[in-house]
This record gives C-alpha cells, structure tokens and sequence, in this order.
C-alpha cells in the first residue's frame, strides 16, 4: 500500500537526469512600440565554449538550482544581460529539449520590463540584438 501512495504522489523526472549536462535558457521578450521582441545574444568571441553563435541567455543548472531549473535561467539572465531580477517576469516553461550529445536544456520564456537599461556582460555577450515576433 505504501508503493501506492508513493507512486500517486510521485513527479515525474528525466530518467538518468545526473548524467546530462543541465543547462536552462531564457527565451526573452520585449515590448518594444507596442509590440513582442524576442532578443538574441551573440556570445563573446573569445569564450572557449560556443563563441560567436547566437543564443539566448543561459548557462549551467547548479546543484542546488536542479529543482528550480527557472532560477538559472533567470539568474544567467541578470548576469549577461546586466539587469535586475526583478526586471524579469517568467512567463511560462517551454518543452524539454534532450540532445543527443548529452545534454538536457529547460528553456523558459519571460518578459523583460525596462529593456531600456540593458547592458550586456563583455565577459560572455559580444552583442544583443531583437527580432520581431510578427
């Protein structure tokens, strides 16, 4: 009977999740006149990892972040765009994303509020650029 409960109240998880490299993005908007943006990075040319592609902001899922993957994405927000947390407002999770070469992305779509103050990080963003929705 107790196999019963636990199973009514388990979560479901990505089976072998500790051998992925986790990582969590945010896919930003902005209004911009009126209108939904999405903005883009292009990260740094000079990191080891990636350098030149454009991406969204993100970065690596710490341990103790592995149950809240959203605090990432949040978080590597603030630091490569040099905003405030509370100038992020998560709109909602995206699907999972399971790459062949072993990684495992959750991806989360939030507003960014007063996109006037960004100031991307030179450490790890060469530029950023936004793309209507429409």
């Amino acid at each position: 009977m107790n196999s019963l409960k636990y199973l009514s109240r388990r979560q479901p998880r990505i089976q072998n999740e500790d051998e992925y490299f986790v990582s969590a993005v945010l896919l930003p908007l902005l209004n911009i006149d009126g209108k939904p943006h999405v903005l883009f990075e292009v990260r740094a040319n000079h990191l080891e990892r990636q350098p030149g592609e454009i991406c969204f902001p993100g970065g690596k899922v710490e341990q103790n972040e592995i149950q809240r993957p959203q605090d990432t994405a949040v978080r590597e927000a603030v630091e490569e765009l040099g905003i405030k947390k509370d100038q992020i407002v998560l709109l909602g999770p995206l699907d999972y994303l399971v790459t062949p070469p072993g990684m495992l992305i959750y991806p989360y779509v939030g507003m960014i509020e007063d996109h006037q103050n960004i100031a991307p990080n030179p450490g790890e963003v060469e530029e950023v650029f936004t793309v209507p929705v429409e």
